[in-house]
Order: structure tokens, then C-alpha cells, then sequence
């Protein structure tokens, strides 16, 4: 997570040069792995570096956000569950912040639009079955829609 860390803090601190312009499959893929070290705080200052670079986010870079929304709540079924004390207050926060940012990004009036993708509704799907909640899932559906 350290060499992670090392390379975004390079990514942000560093003029973007001709030769090494920062591109939307680099951000995503630092977004995703900010995502898998658990550090949403880090991907959403990713997120907003790549916008001040003029990079435009596409369907991967909200997967890539939504995947580490669902790594969050993963990590803390697998803590949680030997406990009984899944889903936390904080795994349904995370929940209705997965549903706020996924209704934001496929909003075609927010001006953010980018039309989710067969991963997009895979990983809300599956971070849905851990919650077991129906009525979360028809939630998801009528933004699907």
C-alpha cells in the first residue's frame, strides 16, 4: 500500500510533462488500486486530480470507484461476520453512498453521464447479496432502469 501511495502522491505533486501526460486508463487503474487498499478518501482526491488534469472519467473510472465503495464493505463482512454484527452502520452508509454515487454518475442531467457497463452492475449486485435486502436490490433496479 506504501508504493501505492508513493506513486499518487507522484502522480498529483508532478506537472503532468508531454511525454508522461496522465491518461484515463492510468488514473483508473490508481483508482482501483486506492480502492483495493481500502483508502477511499485517497481515490476521491484522485478522482478530483484527474478532473483538474482535463481527463474526463469514463464507465471504468466509476467502476473502478464503485469497486472500492464494495471492497469496504467486503473487508468488513469478512471481519464483521464471525461476530454477527454485519451489516455496520458504517457498511450501510457505504451502501447508500454506492446508491448516491451510482444514481449521480448515470444521471444524463448531472452532465457527469457515463452509461454503466455489465461490471457496473456486478458489483452492485454483488455487494447487495451480502446485505441481503431485498428492497435494496429493487432500489438498484429502478436506477438500472
Amino acid at each position: 500500500a506504501e508504493m501505492v501511495h508513493r506513486v499518487l502522491r507522484f502522480m498529483h505533486e508532478t506537472p503532468p510533462a508531454a511525454y508522461m501526460r496522465p491518461n484515463v486508463t492510468s488514473f483508473n487503474i490508481a483508482i482501483r488500486c486506492m480502492g483495493q487498499t481500502g483508502d477511499l478518501a485517497a481515490a476521491q482526491r484522485l478522482l478530483a486530480t484527474m478532473q483538474r488534469h482535463g481527463v474526463r472519467p469514463n464507465v471504468n473510472t466509476h467502476n473502478a470507484m464503485l469497486f472500492g465503495m464494495a471492497h469496504a464493505i467486503f473487508l468488513s463482512h469478512d471481519k464483521e461476520q464471525a461476530s454477527r454484527t454485519f451489516p455496520t452502520r458504517r457498511d450501510r452508509q457505504l451502501l447508500d453512498s454506492m446508491f448516491e454515487y451510482y444514481g449521480r454518475v448515470t444521471d444524463n442531467e448531472s452532465g457527469e453521464f457515463a452509461a454503466p457497463s455489465d461490471d457496473t452492475f456486478q458489483i452492485m449486485l454483488e455487494t447487495l447479496v451480502l446485505f441481503d435486502d431485498a428492497r435494496a436490490a429493487e432500489r438498484m433496479w429502478r436506477v438500472w432502469e
